[in-house]
């Protein structure tokens, strides 16, 4: 028999370190986040808030057969948040320490398509300073992203909204991708007005795509000029603004008026006080 030759390695050379090393990184991150989620749930009376007492009551209303198609009293806000809620309440109890469940469970599922998106529309470095950032997230976005249910959930189809745009741009054209863009953003609308804010992303996405390169690149390299200089003279003083004295004097105090708001505000927010 003639000498066989030998084979190759079945993938490139640092393609399976590389993909393992990937997956150790997220396990890392989503362990992070997970932690320091956790006391929401087993502190769960620090975080109870009126807005998620309001949907434990619809849910011990739907277990006795009342259903509603929105939150009570409004046409802005679907009322999937409690219809997920009764089957719990029916399995482990209506008490509010399961009413944190959902938005714990949703903000990990979110923390992971969020990953998964930015590592396909950017890459892997990108994707785990990402998720870096989302799970040790500032309070205020802590707060709206893990614990309240229509900003948790709203922030989730978000972003299924932007993986279904970047499926689009890669050259997705089916009838059943486009039947499903549709679903995707008619519950959306449905369940929170809110995903308002993506679509207007989306929308600036696909018009910045369309934009001749030769504009967009003449659009960065002002934004790369951009200093903090600029900000105070333009933006805070509007030195430049060509508008009258007095208006500028008034809008000047306003925004030194907003940004002492904001000043307090956080640091209410840091000693608990909010």
């Amino acid at each position: 028999m003639g000498s066989s030759k030998p084979l190759g390695p079945p993938f490139p050379d640092g393609a399976v370190p590389a993909k393992t090393k990937d997956r150790a990184a997220f396990g890392l991150l989503l362990g992070a986040a997970v932690f320091i989620r956790l006391p929401y749930l087993l502190f769960w009376d620090l975080y109870f808030s009126s807005d998620t007492a309001v949907l434990g009551l619809m849910a011990r209303h739907f277990l006795h057969g009342e259903f509603s198609v929105y939150y009570w009293g409004e046409g802005y806000y679907g009322s999937l948040d409690p219809a997920l809620l009764a089957p719990l309440f029916k399995i482990f109890g209506p008490t509010p320490g399961v009413a944190q469940w959902i938005p714990f469970l949703v903000s990990i599922c979110t923390f992971g398509i969020f990953y998964r998106y930015v590592h396909r529309v950017l890459d892997g470095r990108s994707a785990r300073v990402a998720a870096l950032l989302f799970a040790f997230a500032p309070s205020a976005f802590f707060q709206i992203t893990n614990s309240v249910y229509n900003y948790t959930f709203v922030l989730f189809f978000g972003i299924v909204h932007l993986s279904l745009y970047a499926r689009y741009r890669r050259g997705e054209r089916r009838t059943s991708f486009f039947l499903l863009c549709g679903l995707t953003a008619g519950f959306s609308w449905y369940y929170f007005h809110l995903i308002l804010v993506f679509w207007a992303a989306v929308f600036l996405a696909w018009i910045a795509a369309g934009t001749d390169r030769v504009r967009w690149t003449k659009v960065k390299e002002k934004a790369a000029a951009f200093r903090h200089g600029r900000a105070w003279v333009d933006l805070l003083l509007l030195r430049r603004a060509a508008i009258p004295v007095g208006a500028r004097y008034g809008l000047v105090a306003v925004h030194f008026y907003n940004l002492a708001n904001f000043l307090v505000g956080s640091f209410l927010w840091v000693r608990g006080d909010w």
